[in-house]
C-alpha cells in the first residue's frame, strides 16, 4: 500500500534560494542576448557582480567567437534544448577554462533561455573521453606498428628455415618442423589481430544502417558467447544512417556486447538507439561536430571503478581475470576513425555499466541540419 505524502512538512526554501546556493553558474538570457538573471556562481565565473551584468548583453563578457553565443542563437531560433561539451570559455574578466554548456528554452512567450555552464572534468565529460580514446587509439596504433614490424619479419624467416629443414630430415623429425611451421602460423594470426589498430587509410563513408549492424551483432552474440543473456532491444526507427564501414562497426559493437555479456552471462543486456538533438563535441582545437546518433549498450554487472574508467580504452587495461585488454582499445580505434566518441556511465536502471557510442549522421542529413552563421545579438 502506497504511503501518503506528509503534508505537515514545510520548507522556507524557495526557487530563488536554490539557485543562489548552486555551485553551477546559471544565467537567464533574453531573446536579444541580455542577461536577466545570474546566480552568485555565474558572477564569480564572469568576474563581476550582478549589478554590472544584469540587462547587459552576454556577448560583452565573452569572446566574440564564443560557441556559447552561437549556441544561444541556435536554441532561441529552434526552441529546443542543446548541450555542447568541451567548450573553451574565454572573456575579458575570466581566465580561459573548459566547460560543458547546456541551454534550454524557459519562457515560450518571451523566448527566454536558461544557460548553465558546468566545470568540465576531463575524466568524466564526453570531450575528455574522446581525448582519452584518441590517445589510447594512437597508443594502440604505435604499439601495433612496432610489434608487427619487429616480430613478423624474423617470423617469416623462421618458417622458411623450418620448411627447408623439413625436406632434409627423416619422417620422425618432420613432426617437429611441422610444429615450428604451425606455431609460426599461429603467431602470425595473433599479429594480424594487432593490425586492427594500425591506420589503414580512410574509413569508407557509405551510409550504414545502425540497426542492421546491431541485428548482426545480436545474432552473433545470441548464437555464441551470449546465448544465456536476456536481451532487450529498444530501437528508434527514426534514426538516420551513419557514414562508415559496416564490418568495422560490427566489430566494435560486438566487442562492447561481449564485454557486457561477460560481466553477467545470464543477466539482462540492453541495446538502445536514438537521436540526441543538439549534442556537439569538440573535434579539434576549435571546431565542434554534431553527433546526433547514439547506440547504448547497458549491462547488469557490478560496474566499473571510477578510477579505472579514464584508462579503459588503453591497451592491456582490463577488469576481467585472464582478459587481454584489447577489446576496448579496438572500440576506441574504430569509433575514433568514424568521427565518434564513447561515453562510459553507470547503468540507468539498477547496477551495471552503460557504454554509449555517439556517431555523426550521414552527410546528406548533416548538410540539411547545418546551422547558418549566428546572427549578431542586439545590444
Amino acid at each position: 500500500m502506497a504511503e501518503s505524502p506528509d503534508t505537515s512538512i514545510e520548507t522556507s526554501v524557495g526557487p530563488q534560494d536554490l539557485l543562489e546556493s548552486m555551485a553551477v553558474p546559471v544565467f537567464l538570457v533574453s531573446d536579444s542576448g541580455h542577461i536577466l538573471y545570474v546566480n552568485p556562481a555565474g558572477e564569480q565565473l564572469l568576474g563581476t557582480g550582478a549589478r554590472s551584468l544584469l540587462r547587459r548583453p552576454i556577448r560583452n563578457f565573452l569572446s566574440g567567437d564564443s560557441p556559447v553565443l552561437a549556441m544561444l542563437h541556435r536554441v532561441g531560433r529552434r526552441g529546443s534544448s542543446a548541450v555542447e561539451y568541451g567548450i573553451r570559455l574565454t572573456g575579458p574578466g575570466m581566465a580561459p577554462r573548459i566547460v560543458d554548456a547546456r541551454a534550454s528554452p524557459c519562457d515560450d512567450a518571451q523566448r527566454q533561455i536558461v544557460l548553465t555552464l558546468h566545470a568540465r572534468s576531463v575524466a568524466q565529460s564526453i570531450g575528455g573521453h574522446r581525448l582519452g580514446q584518441l590517445s589510447a587509439a594512437r597508443s594502440a596504433t604505435g604499439f601495433a606498428e612496432t610489434l608487427t614490424h619487429e616480430i613478423r619479419n624474423p617470423l617469416s624467416g623462421i618458417r622458411g628455415a623450418a620448411q627447408l629443414l623439413e625436406t632434409a630430415v627423416g619422417p620422425s623429425d618432420r613432426e617437429l618442423t611441422r610444429l615450428i611451421c604451425d606455431e609460426t602460423d599461429r603467431i602470425g594470426k595473433l599479429l594480424a589481430r594487432f593490425d586492427t589498430f594500425v591506420d589503414g587509410g580512410t574509413v569508407p563513408t557509405a551510409p550504414v544502417n545502425v540497426h542492421v549492424v546491431l541485428d548482426r551483432v545480436f545474432m552473433l552474440a545470441k548464437n555464441g558467447f551470449a546465448k544465456h543473456a536476456k536481451f532487450t532491444r529498444e530501437y528508434d526507427p527514426s534514426i538516420p544512417m551513419v557514414p562508415g564501414d559496416r564490418d568495422r562497426l560490427v566489430q566494435a559493437f560486438l566487442n562492447l556486447v561481449k564485454n557486457a555479456a561477460e560481466v553477467n552471462p545470464a543477466g539482462p543486456l540492453r541495446l538502445v538507439t536514438g537521436i540526441r538533438h543538439g549534442l556537439r563535441v569538440q573535434t579539434g582545437t576549435a571546431a565542434h561536430r554534431g553527433l546526433p546518433v547514439y547506440v547504448a549498450i547497458e549491462d547488469s554487472g557490478p560496474g566499473i571503478p571510477e578510477d579505472l574508467r579514464q584508462h579503459l580504452f588503453e591497451p592491456f587495461v582490463t577488469t576481467k581475470a585472464g582478459g587481454r585488454g584489447l577489446g576496448l582499445s579496438l572500440v576506441a580505434r574504430v569509433i575514433e576513425d568514424h568521427g565518434g566518441v564513447v561515453e562510459v556511465a553507470d547503468a540507468r536502471a539498477g547496477p551495471g555499466t552503460r557504454f554509449t557510442v555517439y556517431l555523426p549522421a550521414a552527410k546528406a542529413l548533416a548538410d540539411r541540419a547545418a546551422d547558418p552563421a549566428p546572427a549578431e545579438m542586439t545590444p
